[in-house]
């Protein structure tokens, strides 16, 4: 008789960045815990937040493990320290206003991984109820569709596969991050792949930085181009983001703040010419040819109710 082998689950990590969000990330958190899947770990790093945040998790929730920072640095070199803190063979990175709706949502995400071996990234559905962002709502795909890029609000990634492309370039700062790493993800010939979970929902803060925002989402635009298109794409490429973006929401009082973006985004090409990683034609070819992703349709503009550790309990019951 043959001898059974001992079945090993893989660990999965949640990892959350915050800065002065006290009440969603506490939320966040909550339905983080809720989760019906072992083992599953939560790291939670607090940018040097001032509304009591770290006080709060620490008293709510001390199973978490908790990274409480005197020093603003970003919420990018906290991400990057959760791939290196992690023990989890997935890591799940939520936003600090996002939250799971439903207590199965790891456990299918690691069936995903197996589904999907050369997934390197697995997009989930999310809803956006309270954003007025124009880039609209993604189209419905299938399960396992192939997507350009994740959104950092909801996805999970393989924890080795991201240290060994050494995670997010720091220097963007803000914005942006989540298509460098998916272009070097093709480049190796791995995918992001369209999963699907019961959706998260994005509560898009309204406690945000709105013009700090605008400014790294422009400059790492064409910092992007910069840094990885090849030739002979890369100029066009960067004169025709520059138009676009110069064009997005056009208003006269706006352009001055725009230009400051766009033109730093020059500069910062110029400033990294030294790091520049351009990835083969064929591959950056396919990236402009894949969907991308964003939230999904919401009829009638519900809002599921976040999970809470009580009700997680009382539904194993029944």
């Amino acid at each position: 008789m043959a001898e059974e082998k001992d079945i090993v689950t893989p660990g999965v990590s949640i990892v959350i960045s915050t800065r002065n969000r006290r009440d969603d990330v506490l939320t966040a958190v909550e339905s983080s815990l809720a989760q019906q899947y072992e083992p599953l770990e939560v790291l939670l790093y607090d940018d040097a937040s001032t509304d009591g945040t770290a006080a709060a998790v620490r008293d709510r929730f001390p199973e978490v493990s908790l990274h409480a920072s005197d020093e603003q640095v970003g919420y990018l070199v906290w991400r990057n320290q959760g791939f290196r803190d992690a023990t989890g063979e997935y890591v799940i990175s939520i936003d600090d206003d996002s939250y799971f709706t439903d207590i199965e949502t790891v456990s299918r995400l690691v069936e995903l991984f197996d589904e999907y071996p050369r997934a390197a990234a697995i997009a989930l559905p999310y809803l956006e109820p309270f954003s007025d962002r124009s880039n609209g709502r993604m189209s419905s795909q299938p399960v396992g569709t192939q997507l350009r890029h994740y959104v950092g609000c909801a996805h999970a990634l393989r924890r080795d596969l991201v240290l060994e492309l050494n995670g997010y370039p720091e220097f963007l700062i803000h914005q942006g991050e989540e298509r460098d790493l998916c272009l070097r993800f093709l480049e190796q010939d791995w995918q992001v792949v369209y999963g699907d979970t019961p959706p998260l929902v994005h509560m898009y803060s309204p406690n945000r930085d709105s013009n700090r925002v605008s400014y790294y989402g422009y400059r790492n635009t064409l910092l992007f181009s910069g840094m990885h298109v090849p030739q002979p794409y890369l100029f066009p490429r960067m004169v025709i983001d520059s138009i676009q973006l110069l064009k997005h929401r056009f208003r006269w009082q706006a352009l001055p703040a725009k230009l400051h973006g766009v033109v730093a985004g020059w500069v910062a090409s110029i400033q990294y010419l030294a790091q520049r990683s351009a990835v083969s034609r064929s591959t950056y070819l396919r990236y402009r040819a894949l969907p991308g992703h964003g939230p999904i349709e919401n009829p009638g503009n519900q809002l599921p109710s976040p999970l809470r550790q009580d009700a997680s309990a009382a539904c194993l019951k029944h």
